[in-house]
C-alpha cells in the first residue's frame, strides 16, 4: 500500500531525465504520494538551464549520468542559477564515494530509482531542511546531513555504524550492520556477543584491538571474517575510534562496519584473471610485446620466442632485434603514427628472423597511458602471416590459372545460381559475366538434351558425388556447341553443399575430327581393300584383255564373232578403269609426277571439257596470274577435271554455268586451325564452281565415299569424286567443297607449291603400236597363264621371247643361251628371288642388258618394300599389247638400262 503525505502545497519541480518513462514514473510516485504538482521536463543540458533562468522552482531532481551530461556538473549550474532549489539525484545506481561527494557538493540527498518509495519522503525532507535553513537551525540540518550521508553509504555500499558505551559495553548497531549479521534490526549485542560473530580465528585479534582502543585510545582499521547467523562467512572491514569527554576520558567506541565480500571475491577474481591472462599471453599463438615509451622491450612470451627466434633473456631491456637498418626508418614512422593515434591495426611488414629468414607479420600496436594521460609505453600484437601470404599468392596463381584456363569454369551456388565465370566461358558462351552471374545453367539449354539426363545430372550432384558427361548447349547467337563436363560438390567442413563447380571443354571442333578421322578410316579401309585384290584382279584382267586382243586379231572384223569379244574387251577394259579408280581413290596406282603450269594442263584439256558439258552449259576460265608449279602426274589432273565436270554437268538442269579458276593461296595457321586436316603453307588453287542444284549436309559428309551416288542406276559408279578424293590426297592436297540446295556447288582443290620450274603436260600418243627389231627378250614370270601370253604377245610384235617361270630357270637360260639377250621383261615380286636381285644376276653376265618390272602390285607396296627405285623402268599391270609396245621400245631406245 502506498503511503501519502498529507500536503496540500502545490510543488513546482524540474526534472532533469533523459528517460521520458522514467520521467513519468517520478511524476505519479509523487501525486500518488499527494503532492500538487507543476513539474517541468528537460533532457539536456541546454533545456535545463533554460528552465532555471525562465522559472523558480521548490524542488530539482537530476539524473546522474545524461548523454554528454552529468549530476554534477547539473548541480553547479543549479547553485549558481538556483541556490534555494533543494538538488536530489534520481538514478539507477551510483557508488558510495559519487554520493557522498555529491552531498558534499550540495545535492541534498540520492534516491536508487528501484527504490521510488522513498522519493515523497526524501522531498518532504528536502523541503523541511529548505525550510529550517530560512529559520536559522543549522544544527539539525547538519545532524540530518550526517543521517543521509549515512542512509546512502548504508543503502549503496552495505556500509552500517556501531558504537559501544563504555563502562556498559552494551553494542548500538545500525540498521546495515545488523542486516550483515542476518540479525534484527534494532538488536543491540553485548560487545563479548557481537565479538563471537566473528569467525573463531580472527576473534582473539579483534578483542585485542577493541580493548586497546576502549583502554588506551588507540584506533584501529581491520578486514576479517564474520560468521552470519546462518553460520555464511562473510568479510567485513571495521574500524574502531575512542570518543573522549570533555575531560578527556573515554566515553565511548564507535565505529563503521562494512560488508566488502564483493570487493574481496573481486580481488580473487583479479587475481585468477591476472592468472589467467599470464597463461594466456604464455600460451597465446601471437606474439605480445610490450615497450617502454622509448622503445625498450619490456615482455616478451613465447609465441615471440617461436615467431623471431630469440628468447626473452636476449631480448629484455633492448631494442627490438628483428628490426634491421632497412626497416628501422619505418618503424620509426609506425612509433609516431601510434604515438599520435593511440591505436594501429593489421598492418603488414616484412621482418627479418634471429637466422636471418624473412618472414611477413601482421601488426596490431597500441599506445599505453597512465591516469593521468602520461604515455607509458607500448603493446603489440603480432601475428605470423607468411603461410598466409604464401597461401595467398597461391590463391592468386591459382585464380590466375582458372582466368586463363581454355576450359569454361562455372561455380553457382546449391540451387545452381551462377557465381562465377571465367573468361573462358565469356568467349565459348557468349555471355558477358555482368549477363550471366545471378542466372542458371539453363539458360544455355539447347533443348535437344534428353530431360532424363538432367534428372541423372542433378540427382548424381545433390547425392555428393562428381557427374561427367558430355552436354550439347547454346550460345548466347543460337548456336550449338559441345561440351565434356565435370561438374564436382563442394562442401563445407560440417559435410554441407555450398557450391558447385563445373569445368567444362569445348569439344565441338574435336568432334567434327573425330568424324572426319572415321571417315577418312572408313575411306582408308576402302583403299586397303583395293590394293589388297589388285595384284591378283591386274593379272586376271591382263589374261581377259591381251588374250581377247590376241583372238580378235585373228578372226574377220566383220564376223559376229568379233562384235561378242569387242564387248568382252569393252567390260576388261572398263574394269580395268574401275580398277585404277579405286587405286587412285586409295593413292596406290602407279604415277609418273612432273611438274607442271597448272593454267597451261587446264588449258590443254578446255576443248575437250567444252565438248563433255554441252551446248546449254557455259564453260567459264579465269586463270591466276603468276601461278606458282605444281608436281603432279598429268594424267591424274586429267582425271581430276574430267570428274568435277562431269559431275557439274549432271548437277545442272538446263541452261547453267561451270567456271574454272586458278590462284596461289598461303594457308596460315589461323586458316588451319579451323579446317581440320590442313596444314600451313604455300598451294595452288583449283575451283570448280557451278550453277547446279547444289547439295545438302548430309549428302556433303558422304560424296568422297567410294561407290556412293546420288544418281541413278546404272548412271555412276560412285567412284568419281573418291577418285578426285585419293589423287589429291596423294599429292599431298586439300579439298573443301561449299555448297547449298539450289545454289550450286563449288569444289576447291589446294596443290602444294613446288618449288621448281614447271614443265610441259604432253599430248596423248596417237602413233601406232611400235614393233621390234628381232631383239631378245627373256621373260621372267611365276603366273604361268600371264607368262605364255607375254610370250605370244613379243613374238607378235616382232621379238624373240625365252621364257622362265622362276629365277632359276632365268639364271640357266642366260647362262645357256648363245645368241644374247637384249631385254629382260620380269616381275617384281617372286617365290625364289625378287625381281631387281634377279636383275643384278644377269647384268653381271650380261653388262648392257636392258630391264623392265612388271607387277600388278601396287605402287606404294612395291616403294614400301624397298624394292625398286624411282627412275626404274616399270610397267603396271594389266596392260595392253600397245602398252607393252611402247614401253619395251621406250627402254631398248633409252641409253640407261
Amino acid at each position: 500500500m502506498k503511503t501519502r503525505i498529507n500536503s496540500d502545497q502545490q510543488l513546482t519541480v524540474l526534472s532533469l531525465e533523459d528517460s521520458f518513462r522514467d520521467f513519468e514514473i517520478i511524476r505519479e510516485s509523487l501525486i500518488a504520494a499527494g503532492y500538487e504538482l507543476k513539474m517541468d521536463h528537460a533532457e539536456n543540458e541546454a533545456e535545463f538551464v533554460s528552465y532555471l533562468q525562465k522559472q523558480k522552482y521548490d524542488m530539482i531532481l537530476a539524473d546522474f549520468r545524461l548523454p554528454g551530461y552529468d549530476a554534477f556538473a547539473a548541480l553547479k549550474k543549479s547553485l549558481e542559477i538556483a541556490p534555494d532549489a533543494p538538488f536530489i539525484v534520481v538514478s539507477g545506481s551510483i557508488g558510495e564515494e559519487t554520493a557522498i561527494d555529491l552531498i558534499r557538493q550540495g545535492a541534498v540527498d540520492y534516491i536508487l530509482k528501484d527504490r521510488l518509495e522513498r522519493l515523497p519522503f526524501a522531498v518532504k525532507r528536502a523541503l523541511d531542511e529548505a525550510k529550517q535553513k530560512k529559520t536559522g537551525k543549522q544544527a539539525e540540518q547538519d545532524l540530518e546531513d550526517n543521517y543521509t550521508l549515512l542512509r546512502i553509504a548504508g543503502e549503496t555500499a552495505k556500509f552500517g555504524g556501531w558504537s559501544v558505551d563504555i563502562p556498559e559495553y552494551t553494542a548500538r548497531w545500525s540498521d546495515t550492520v545488523a542486516d550483515i549479521h542476518e540479525m534484527p534490526r534494532g538488536y543491540s549485542p553485548l560487545v563479548k556477543d557481537a565479538i563471537n560473530f566473528y569467525a573463531p580465528e580472527w576473534r582473539d585479534r579483534i578483542t585485542r584491538m577493541f580493548k586497546n582502543c576502549a583502554k588506551n585510545g588507540i584506533p584501529y582499521d581491520e578486514e576479517l571474517e564474520i560468521l552470519t547467523r546462518s553460520g555464511k562467512r562473510v568479510w567485513v572491514r571495521t574500524n574502531g575510534v575512542a570518543v573522549r569527554n570533555e575531560t578527556g576520558k573515554i566515553v565511548k567506541v564507535q565505529g563503521s562496519f562494512q560488508d566488502i565480500s564483493e570487493r574481496k571475491r573481486a580481488e580473487q577474481n583479479l587475481h585468477t584473471s591476472e592468472t589467467q591472462y599470464s597463461t594466456m599471453v604464455s600460451a597465446s599463438p601471437l606474439a605480445l610485446i610490450r615497450y617502454s615509451p622509448d622503445g625498450l622491450i619490456q615482455s616478451w612470451n613465447k609465441a615471440a620466442e617461436t615467431i623471431f627466434g630469440w628468447t626473452e633473456a636476449e631480448v629484455l631491456g633492448k631494442l627490438p632485434p628483428f628490426v634491421s637498418e632497412e626497416t628501422r626508418e619505418e618503424s620509426k614512422i609506425l612509433k609516431e603514427r601510434v604515438t599520435q593515434k593511440q591505436t594501429l591495426t593489421h598492418i603488414e611488414l616484412e621482418r627479418r628472423k634471429k637466422d636471418g629468414a624473412s618472414i611477413f607479420i601482421n601488426l596490431s600496436t597500441s599506445s599505453i597511458f597512465d591516469n593521468e594521460g602520461r604515455l607509458t609505453g607500448y603493446i603489440a600484437i603480432i601475428e605470423d602471416i607468411t603461410l598466409k601470404k604464401q597461401s595467398e599468392a597461391d590463391r592468386e596463381r591459382l585464380l590466375a590459372a582458372i582466368e586463363q584456363s581454355d576450359d569454361s569454369i562455372i561455380i553457382t551456388d546449391p540451387s545452381g545460381t551462377i557465381q562465377y565465370v571465367n573468361p573462358a566461358f565469356e568467349r565459348i558462351s557468349g555471355y558477358k559475366k555482368e549477363e550471366i552471374c545471378g542466372q542458371t545453367p539453363r539458360i544455355l539449354k539447347s533443348g535437344k538434351q534428353d530431360p532424363a539426363f538432367y534428372e541423372n545430372l542433378w540427382k548424381t550432384l545433390l547425392a555428393g558425388n562428381t557427374f561427367k558427361g558430355r552436354i550439347l548447349n547454346k550460345r548466347k547467337d543460337g548456336s550449338l556447341f559441345t561440351e565434356d563436363a565435370t561438374i564436382s560438390p563442394v562442401f563445407d567442413p560440417e559435410g554441407r553443399i555450398v557450391n558447385f563447380v563445373a569445368v567444362k571443354r569445348d569439344v565441338t571442333a574435336h568432334i567434327q575430327l573425330e568424324a572426319q578421322f572415321a571417315q577418312a578410316q572408313k575411306m582408308e579401309s576402302v583403299g586397303r581393300l583395293a590394293g589388297g585384290v589388285a595384284h591378283d584382279f591386274n593379272n586376271m584382267l591382263t589374261i581377259i584383255l591381251s588374250y581377247t586382243q590376241l583372238v580378235m586379231d585373228r578372226i574377220d572384223p566383220a564376223g559376229t564373232i568379233h562384235d561378242d569379244l569387242s564387248q568382252v574387251l569393252k567390260a576388261a577394259q572398263r574394269s580395268v578403269d574401275i580398277t585404277r579408280q579405286l587405286l587412285a581413290f586409295a593413292r596406290k596406282q602407279t604415277v609418273s609426277p612432273q611438274v607442271l603450269d597448272l593454267n597451261q594442263t587446264v588449258e590443254y584439256m578446255l576443248k575437250m571439257l567444252r565438248r563433255l558439258m554441252g551446248e546449254d552449259i557455259h564453260l567459264t576460265w579465269r586463270p591466276g596470274s603468276g601461278l606458282w608449279p605444281v608436281k603432279i602426274d598429268p594424267s591424274q589432273m586429267d582425271q581430276i577435271l574430267a570428274n568435277l565436270c562431269v559431275n557439274a554437268r549432271d548437277a545442272i538442269a538446263g541452261i547453267g554455268t561451270l567456271t574454272l579458276e586458278t590462284d596461289h593461296v598461303t594457308l596460315d595457321g589461323a586458316y588451319c586451325a579451323v579446317h581440320p586436316g590442313f596444314v600451313p603453307g604455300d598451294f595452288v588453287l583449283l575451283a570448280v564452281s557451278d550453277t547446279g542444284c547444289g547439295m545438302d549436309r548430309q549428302i556433303l559428309d558422304h560424296i568422297f565415299e567410294p561407290f556412293f551416288t546420288t544418281k541413278g542406276l546404272g548412271q555412276g559408279t560412285g567412284l568419281g569424286l573418291a577418285m578426285v578424293y585419293g589423287i589429291i590426297k596423294q599429292n599431298d592436297g586439300f579439298i573443301n567443297v561449299y555448297s547449298e540446295p539450289g545454289k550450286g556447288t563449288t569444289f576447291r582443290i589446294y596443290l602444294p607449291r613446288h618449288a621448281g620450274d614447271p614443265g610441259r603436260a604432253e599430248l596423248p600418243d596417237e602413233t601406232e603400236i611400235p614393233t621390234g627389231h628381232h631383239e631378245t627378250v627373256l621373260i621372267i614370270e611365276d603366273d604361268v597363264p600371264i607368262l605364255n601370253l607375254a610370250k605370244r604377245m613379243l613374238e607378235g610384235l616382232n621379238y624373240e621371247a625365252l621364257e622362265a617361270a622362276t629365277a632359276g630357270q632365268a639364271m640357266d637360260l642366260a647362262q645357256t643361251h648363245t645368241g644374247g639377250i637384249d631385254l629382260v621383261l620380269t616381275d617384281v615380286i617372286m617365290p625364289e628371288m625378287t625381281g631387281p636381285d634377279l636383275a643384278k644376276k644377269l647384268k653381271a653376265l650380261y653388262p648392257d642388258l636392258k630391264i623392265l618390272f612388271m607387277s600388278g602390285y601396287t605402287a606404294d607396296i612395291i616403294a614400301q618394300r624397298g624394292l625398286l627405285a624411282a627412275d626404274t623402268n616399270f610397267i603396271s599391270k594389266p596392260f595392253s599389247i600397245k602398252e607393252l609396245a611402247v614401253k619395251i621400245r621406250e627402254v631398248l631406245n633409252h641409253n640407261n638400262g
